[in-house]
């Protein structure tokens, strides 16, 4: 269930930035990439955005003119390639079964 899976990871992300808030060491290491979308239409792709967006510590900061990319920042990065499977394997895969 979607909403589920997106409350969960809310909560997670809220958690993170919070004992990050509280704590006296800050794992903070920003970074940006650019990921490949799978999603076409307009809608796939605004949800995406403003899914991310609202999650805390993660913000896409912008989208191809081709609509073919999403450029995200992450609060704390660990690769490209581990943020890249994060939102495709998490957030893009669940927004496209609801929507085709």
């Amino acid at each position: 269930m979607f909403v589920g899976f997106y409350i969960i990871e809310l909560v997670k992300a809220n958690v993170r930035i919070a004992y990050d808030i509280l704590s006296m060491h800050t794992r903070v290491r920003p970074g940006i990439a650019e990921i490949e979308l799978d999603a076409k239409s307009d809608l796939e792709i605004l949800t995406l955005v403003n899914l991310i967006s609202m999650t805390p510590g993660s913000l896409c900061i912008d989208i191809s003119e081709d609509k073919k990319y999403i450029y995200v920042h992450e609060m704390y990065f660990e690769s490209t390639d581990a943020l890249r499977k994060s939102i495709k394997n998490g957030l893009e895969k669940r927004i496209l079964e609801i929507s085709r």
